[in-house]
């Protein structure tokens, strides 16, 4: 599948489109297909300041959190780095917020899923 097809129906289509992408100054983010794509979209692309990552701080620090967790749990088959990024993305989404106390997924979905299908009680959501 085409990668914008795919964001598109997954991310896009249970959050939303976006208001406003930062994203640092790499090719693929200055291109002009990228940058026509989103405004047909009507969303704002904002770039960083070049040679400055401090300006985009929030990011920088997340991509540092998660090639930490894909280089411990990949020493033996880093080939498969990609089977391990909806676990990286699952823990970030679990811990809790210093700036909010409560977890990202607290905050955009209103509970905590629970880590496993039968654990039902944990997520506060009753079983069907």
């Amino acid at each position: 599948m085409f990668p914008i097809e795919d964001a598109t129906t997954f991310a896009y289509r249970q959050y939303g489109l976006p208001e406003d992408i930062v994203s640092d100054r790499g090719p693929q983010f200055t291109s002009r297909v990228w940058r026509a794509f989103w405004t047909r979209l009507g969303v704002t692309v904002s770039l960083s300041s070049g040679y400055h990552p401090e300006s985009n701080g929030q990011t920088e620090r997340l991509n540092q959190v998660i090639g930490t967790f894909l280089r411990q749990q990949c020493t033996n088959r880093p080939q498969d780095w990609s089977e391990y990024l909806p676990w990286v993305e699952y823990a970030q989404n679990s811990l809790i917020q210093s700036s909010l106390g409560i977890t990202p997924f607290q905050c955009v979905l209103g509970y905590q899923p629970s880590l496993f299908p039968w654990d039902t009680e944990a997520a506060g959501v009753e079983a069907i």
